[in-house]
């Protein structure tokens, strides 16, 4: 979709961006397209093979059908992907901004929630899978909730983007093109100052398509252009946008000078000042989009998420590009053995026309006699046998194919070669995982990218106070209000005159699962039965279980050892307690004392942490409920294979 403008400033005949500044950018454009024809040639084959068509008007047509294996790997991958969705956190790079982090890292969710996220997210990865590359957009929002604004975050699409050749990251282009189909009559009605009375209409040269399984009209819409370009300015490298529709410029942030403004007020009464015509005295209060930029990180609100990567291009390979070969190899063969099948399955006879044989009764089931003239002659054709190398090859190809995408069948459930044990399966699945884990780290990466654009897009524009929804510690629901007031550049003071400038609160990011599936959820349950089976919480074992969990490594570590210094403080005061009380109830209440000691007798009898203990206990199902399936060896086999696609 991309920007949304709910400004438009007027321009006068100095302004920085007019039609002859739209001009050179359109011809600048044509030459970016010119330099991408391959790529977008290439995009439109894969979404092709992604539809299963890349074999139309090639062969016989319905008995040349393609197989999936390809498409299965594809699957594959994108569960685990979605599998392991992502989850962000945020950390403070400096001391004093500790608490503005936590809070970040409570809000950020909630926003990406809101933002459109997680449709986003998959959409971007069936396309870094299938084409190579998805790219997201993080954009600033004004008529988002109710003209207050928002972040929105879309799967962009990298067909109708452009940008500079031979770049190999998209911020070192000078300039990108976002190119939007839209409603004619919409867009005048939106613009109706600048195109009332334009005639607009698509430019089949500029906007491109994926092949459409239905017949589309093009004649109501028109090609809208959104331009994002860096340009230096005083001192510093500035985010500049641009609007337009052929050449009218709809917006320009360049050509937005207007700074805002707000009351003065009185520092004793707090009261507006007033001028001598009552009117309120404003003041500026920030600098004109002009000076700062379209968005002030300076940053164009792509985000790159690359399969496999190439050289000179921020753009990448996909399992089509690379793999879509060994497919064809597949579809080729199976159509051949579907040939042979078919005139097996129909075989071919020859007779002699002077046998007068009636071929109609011969094919006639229900006829059991057919009467013949003259001598009969009449014969089978026997067609040749396909070679034994033939069904080896297909074979070969299947396996080679889904080798190559780590697309194992063990990935899929299923084993091969006798493979029975537990310990086996896992370790199959251990290392079938590890294509998976390094797509994920790739886009964790990115979305590390994406999460910091966020964080911008809040410093810049959370200016009014929100509230957010969020679920505290204690699993209880709690309302958070929120500016961008801590993270804005602060004021380092100044001393003896001299100006020690701003700081900017910075943060890192860390990325990791959601850990939403059933199996997660059940190797934790597992794990937590088996901590409280061999006395882990015990408090009168907090001594040999500390360093333990110590070398342990496990989600939510540090929480388990709180936990457990907290309730071996508890139990050690308890302890204290009890003894004080005994001590007071032989003095004042012997009546009490066979009631205190039976209470100590009853906390030293609490099951301790002994060297035998059996760990195959009763498991767990993906909710918390118990169940007495299978082993528990088995179990964790299953387990480890969902761990395996995960990032550690």
């Amino acid at each position: 979709m991309g920007e949304n403008i709910n400004t438009q400033p007027i321009e006068s005949e100095t302004s920085p961006i007019g039609e002859q500044q739209i001009k050179e950018a359109r011809q600048r454009f044509k030459r970016y397209k010119d330099s991408k024809a391959d790529l977008n040639k290439r995009l439109k084959e894969n979404e092709k093979f992604w539809k299963m068509k890349h074999l139309e008007g090639k062969g016989d047509g319905e008995s040349h059908r393609p197989t999936g294996w390809l498409l299965n790997a594809i699957h594959s991958k994108h569960a685990d992907m979605m599998d392991g969705f992502p989850e962000p956190s945020i950390r403070a790079q400096e001391e004093g901004d500790v608490k503005e982090a936590k809070i970040l890292s409570e809000i950020v969710p909630v926003i990406l929630r809101a933002s459109g996220f997680k449709q986003a997210y998959d959409e971007v990865c069936s396309d870094k899978i299938c084409k190579g590359t998805g790219v997201y957009g993080v954009y600033w929002d004004p008529t988002k909730k109710f003209g207050k604004g928002d972040i929105s975050i879309e799967n962009v699409n990298l067909l109708n983007l452009y940008f500079e050749p031979e770049v190999k990251d998209i911020q070192k282009s000078r300039e990108v093109f976002l190119l939007e189909e839209r409603d004619t009559e919409q867009l005048i009605s939106m613009y109706p100052d600048k195109l009332k009375g334009k005639q607009l209409s698509v430019s089949e040269t500029d906007f491109e398509r994926y092949e459409n399984d239905e017949s589309v009209e093009h004649t109501d819409k028109c090609v809208v252009f959104d331009w994002y370009y860096k340009k230096w300015q005083n001192g510093r490298e500035v985010l500049h946008y641009c609007k337009f529709v052929e050449d009218v410029v709809l917006y320009a942030s360049e050509n937005d000078t207007e700074r805002p403004q707000a009351p003065r007020f009185d520092p004793v009464t707090s009261e507006p000042l007033l001028d001598e015509f009552g009117q309120p005295i404003m003041e500026e209060i920030d600098r004109s989009i002009a000076e700062k930029g379209w968005y002030e990180d300076g940053n164009f609100p792509f985000v790159f998420d690359v399969m496999f990567r190439v050289e000179g291009s921020p753009c990448g390979y996909g399992y089509i590009d690379l793999f879509g070969g060994t497919q064809k190899n597949i579809d080729d063969v199976k159509h051949a053995l579907r040939k042979v099948a078919n005139i097996y399955a129909n075989p071919k006879w020859f007779y002699n026309k002077s046998s007068g044989i009636n071929l109609q009764d011969l094919t006639n089931s229900d006829k059991q006699f057919v009467p013949v003239e003259g001598a009969l002659d009449i014969k089978q054709f026997e067609p040749p046998q396909m070679p034994e190398t033939v069904f080896q090859f297909l074979m070969n190809e299947i396996e080679e194919l889904k080798e190559v995408t780590g697309n194992r069948d063990v990935n899929n459930g299923s084993t091969s070669s006798g493979v029975t044990a537990a310990s086996g399966i896992a370790a199959l699945q251990e290392s079938a995982g590890k294509l998976s884990r390094h797509n994920l780290t790739n886009t964790y990466d990115r979305i590390g990218s994406l999460t910091y654009m966020v964080i911008e897009r809040v410093r810049q524009f959370y200016n009014a106070d929100r509230q957010f929804r969020i679920v505290g510690t204690d699993g209880r629901e709690q309302f958070l209000h929120y500016t961008n007031a801590n993270i804005k550049p602060q004021s380092l003071g100044n001393d003896f005159g001299n100006d020690f400038g701003y700081r900017l609160p910075q943060f890192d990011i860390i990325v990791t699962a959601a850990k939403a599936t059933g199996y997660s959820k059940l190797s934790q349950n597992e794990f937590a039965i088996q901590l409280y089976t061999v006395g882990a919480f015990n408090p009168q074992n907090a001594d040999v279980v500390l360093p333990m969990l110590q070398l342990m490594d496990f989600d939510d570590k540090d929480k388990v050892i709180q936990n457990v210094q907290k309730n071996a403080t508890l139990f050690k005061q308890n302890q204290m307690l009890a003894q004080m009380a005994l001590g007071l109830a032989k003095k004042y209440d012997p009546v009490m004392v066979n009631q205190i000691m039976m209470m100590l007798q009853g906390q030293r009898g609490t099951p301790t942490m002994q060297g035998n203990v059996d760990t195959e206990i009763t498991k767990t199902n993906a909710d918390g409920s118990l169940d007495g399936g299978e082993h528990a060896v088995v179990e964790k086999a299953r387990a480890q294979s969902q761990q395996s696609t995960q990032p550690r």
